[in-house]
């Protein structure tokens, strides 16, 4: 949004409140907001800065293991979420219930889950990565992609390799550039392939 356009939104909203008509404006965005609202200011329009960006909330993504960990285990949970509805059954029981009877978890998988994104990050930027953040659309459809795909398990449990696909399936590395600064902070090695896992 520029600030042409902000200062017509105010013009639309000023006509509406003559009319006795009252509106709430709520805008979501990327860190342009940010810049926008330092270009308000530099250009003394404090009243769209007030009216429009007041208060900026950032929604951030995914930024660790522990936070991949977190989410996935919702998909162990019935109690937060059950599939079908009312069943009583987790994501995670109902698309691969062999691997769950037998003690598999989807929050297990956070490890190959989180270097996946973490080399897809890599291959996008070889120097390595600060701030990588997954935003929760790519995360969930690496999630439905990787259960739709796992439903055949049974004593056998996803790798990296699997992972990997799924990451890529998931729409995240068109996204690349987008959802992180580049930096120089290291990322881990993808672990090695599990012995025995089938070709």
């Amino acid at each position: 949004m520029t600030i042409d356009e902000l200062t017509t939104l105010a013009d639309i909203l000023n006509k509406l409140v003559k009319a006795d008509l009252r509106c709430t404006v709520v805008s979501f965005g990327t860190e342009q907001m940010v810049h926008l609202k330092s270009a308000l200011r530099l250009t003394k329009r404090t009243d769209l800065v007030g009216r429009f960006l007041a208060g900026l909330t950032s929604f951030d993504g995914i930024s660790s293991q522990a936070e991949a960990e977190a989410v996935l285990g919702q998909f162990d949970n019935p109690e937060i979420a059950d599939y079908p509805r009312g069943s009583g059954w987790s994501f995670s029981r109902f698309f691969c219930p062999c691997a769950f009877v037998n003690g598999w978890r989807l929050s297990h998988e956070a490890k190959h889950c989180w270097c996946a994104f973490q080399t897809a990050a890599r291959e996008f930027s070889p120097d390595g990565i600060e701030g990588l953040q997954v935003g929760a659309e790519y995360f969930t459809a690496a999630v439905e992609y990787m259960l739709t795909q796992a439903m055949d398990y049974e004593t056998t449990e996803p790798d990296f390799e699997d992972w990997a696909v799924a990451v890529s399936e998931s729409g995240f590395i068109d996204s690349l550039g987008e959802t992180y600064r580049v930096g120089d902070v290291a990322v881990p090695p993808a672990p090695p392939r599990k012995k025995g896992a089938e070709e």
